[in-house]
């Protein structure tokens, strides 16, 4: 199992140390990335996660889209070349299912756009007009301990649920207020 160490530097890199290797000769075990010497997609970063197999995905906030990066090798994921919704990725998350599966989902933080998960090379886009989500324009995502995706949008909560590929019902945020962010504790308390 590799191990990482991640920081953006002021959005405009990645810095990544490999523990155990080496790279820059003044400090061993780093890598530093940048549109001008890697193929990561922008100068902001808005997003990163790094995957079970050890492989870092990479959001951009300027129109870049989504980057993966392993075994040494970037790929890149944009309106151009997949069925991403937008090439802005404002939230990222990873989650693993109890079948062994990895989903990446994203938020453009769009007022159209909506959210989209990737499962392997499908890109699934939940928006208003196709789920039961409750706006196209969500604030924050956040992963729950019992790996539920929970959602908030203007004045409401929602979580996803696997089994009817879709949404719950609104939960609403008492005096419809205005939330764009939160936290879910290790009880699945939501905190905002």
């Amino acid at each position: 199992m590799k191990t990482f160490i991640l920081s953006v530097l002021a959005t405009t890199s990645i810095t990544v140390q490999l523990l155990g290797q080496t790279s820059f000769e003044e400090y061993p075990g780093w890598y530093h990335f940048s549109p001008a010497s890697s193929e990561i997609p922008d100068y902001k970063i808005s997003s990163l996660a790094v995957s079970e197999d050890g492989s870092l995905w990479v959001g951009s906030a300027q129109s870049g889209g989504l980057a993966n990066y392993k075994n040494g090798s970037w790929i890149l994921f944009n309106t151009d070349n997949s069925s991403i919704p937008s090439n802005n990725i404002e939230k990222l998350i990873i989650e693993n299912t109890i079948t062994g599966t990895e989903n990446i989902w994203i938020n453009p933080g769009s007022s159209s756009t909506g959210i989209a998960r990737k499962t392997g090379s499908t890109w699934k886009k939940y928006r208003q007009n196709n789920s039961n989500i409750g706006d196209n324009e969500i604030f924050e995502m956040k992963l729950g301990a019992d790996g539920r995706i929970w959602i908030v949008g203007m004045g409401f909560f929602q979580y996803y649920i696997p089994e009817t590929d879709d949404w719950s019902d609104e939960i609403p945020i008492p005096n419809n207020n205005y939330i764009t962010t939160f936290s879910v504790d290790i009880d699945n308390n939501i905190w905002y």
